[in-house]
């Protein structure tokens, strides 16, 4: 009777231990999955940080050969453009050329990216007037060309500020997508489209 009694305590016992074991080991998981977590939206943060604070993007059709070029103008006097890429606090993420820039040949195969599309990049703020103009410097397809212009902020979930679209006929067009004040708290107002020229042909 006496080794029955000690053999459902040591039982009992054994019980206790395992699950005592168990839940340490979730809570050891739990924890170590919080500061995975932690470490992720603090290297989200910087990348987000380091990207910029405001995007603007030019887009036309994906299949079109002509050439669209973005203007931007802060209130510095900094222009960015194809010839200045980098100026003040803005940069131009990449001078798309139409269908032209659009594949890689790589050992043989060839890599397509089927996007027609201009990213300037706002990585800080000077408080004042942003113009951005957009340019056809090649019109190289039959037809109208619709072109998209939108400004995004980038902190936190990406959002959509404004958005305007023209369309051009011809080589060597330029037009005024709009003009934005950019306060230094960061918030954006006074959008207008007023036409102002930016290509140093027309400065």
């Amino acid at each position: 009777m006496t080794r029955n009694r000690n053999n459902s305590t040591v039982s009992f016992l054994d019980l206790m231990m395992n699950s005592l074991a168990g839940f340490i080991c979730l809570f050891v998981f739990v924890f170590m999955m919080l500061i995975i977590k932690s470490k992720m939206k603090e290297e989200t943060d910087k990348n987000i940080e380091s990207a910029g604070l405001f995007v603007i993007t030019v887009n036309w059709n994906d299949k079109s050969d002509d050439d669209v070029d973005t203007y931007v103008r802060d209130p510095a006097g900094n222009l960015v453009f194809f010839k200045s890429k980098e100026k003040g606090l803005m940069h131009l993420d990449r001078d798309d050329l139409g269908t032209k820039n659009d594949t890689l040949n790589e050992d043989g195969d060839e890599i397509a990216v089927k996007k027609n599309e201009e990213r300037v990049i706002i990585r800080g703020i000077v408080p004042g007037e942003y113009i951005i103009n957009v340019h056809m410097y090649a019109k190289n397809d039959w037809g109208p060309t619709p072109v998209t212009i939108k400004l995004v902020r980038l902190i936190g979930d990406d959002q959509e500020i404004f958005k305007n679209e023209v369309t051009f006929w011809n080589d060597d067009e330029e037009k005024t997508a709009f003009r934005f004040t950019l306060k230094a708290d960061g918030s954006a107002s006074n959008f207008n489209t007023l036409p102002r020229p930016l290509t140093p042909a027309r400065i």
